[in-house]
């Protein structure tokens, strides 16, 4: 079927438009892809420095943070104290996390998707 000169521009653009805001978006996941949550900048932490080396352990704590703000924010709107529970439940893995890293056999890797695949079940309730 052919458009009329200036139906098929107004279609083109369209087309551009939705292509262009696509890249943008891409662009901007691309920039924070194997990017912890923090500022790598400026953290002296063994563990945060850790993390900021390796593109797979930065991607899995920027997981569990977006993971986790979802969820007290779905939670949040259902219930307080669901939300408080969340919380609770990040900060204790914080602290295992970091009283953990180091000692031998303790796999940070392991803990970080394991954390991930704990928040993403919740996200599927």
């Amino acid at each position: 079927m052919l458009l009329s000169g200036s139906t098929s521009h107004s279609a083109a653009r369209a087309n551009f438009k939705l292509l262009a805001s696509e890249l943008e978006r891409l662009g901007a996941v691309m920039a924070i892809d194997a990017k912890p949550s923090f500022n790598c900048a400026r953290t002296s932490r063994p563990l945060e420095r850790t993390i900021c080396d390796n593109s797979d352990l930065a991607t899995l704590d920027r997981a569990i943070n977006a993971l986790q703000a979802r969820a007290v924010r779905d939670a949040g709107q259902r219930d307080t104290p669901a939300a408080q529970n969340l919380r609770r439940e990040q900060e204790e893995f914080a602290a295992r996390r970091d009283s953990n890293f180091g000692s031998p056999g303790y796999d940070l890797q392991r803990a970080l998707s394991e954390r991930v695949d704990q928040l993403m079940a919740i996200g599927r309730h």
